[in-house]
């Protein structure tokens, strides 16, 4: 039998029922001031058709180098985790920079086993830096190359402002 995998969006880094220290909408259009509700983001051919959605509310600042930084895991998980997760600086105009130490934006963790999540975009400055912003729950050493380019791909889609 095969098993369900799931990916949710997680506010607050993981804590069920947590309240967030400021309003995400005010962390939102503090980052970016033109951060608005939903709009499909248009493909490049002039009949721009949709072909992500992303929460405009969401959208970090054009340019921003967003830091990043593991909590836990193993060493081989977390290299192949940074090598996906950096093909998104082809496609958008952000920076990861991948950090051991000090203050980052993005914080991934392991540690919710079987579960797969993100916060959205600048929904992560909400969150307390002792908490995760991300998590990966099931991939290890020898998880296929397939799926972890599906779920790191995904996963910091979510970071970066997609939504479902």
């Amino acid at each position: 039998m095969r098993k369900l995998k799931v990916c949710y969006i997680q506010p607050e880094g993981g804590v069920v029922g947590a309240r967030p220290r400021h309003p995400s909408d005010e962390v939102a259009v503090l980052e970016r001031v033109d951060n608005i509700r939903l709009m499909p983001m248009p493909g490049r051919s002039a009949a721009a058709v949709p072909r992500a959605a992303v929460e405009r509310l969401r959208l970090w600042d054009n340019g921003r180098r967003l830091r990043v930084g593991f909590l836990d895991g193993e060493a081989a998980v977390k290299d192949k985790v940074v090598a996906i997760a950096k093909e998104w600086e082809a496609l958008t105009n952000l920076h990861l920079d991948f950090v051991s130490s000090g203050a980052t934006e993005i914080r991934i963790s392991f540690l919710d086993m079987g579960f797969s999540w993100s916060t959205v975009g600048t929904d992560a400055l909400t969150v307390p830096r002792s908490r995760p912003t991300m998590n990966y729950g099931w991939l290890t050493p020898s998880t296929s190359t397939r799926e972890y380019q599906r779920v790191v791909r995904h996963e910091f889609g979510h970071a970066l402002g997609m939504i479902h």
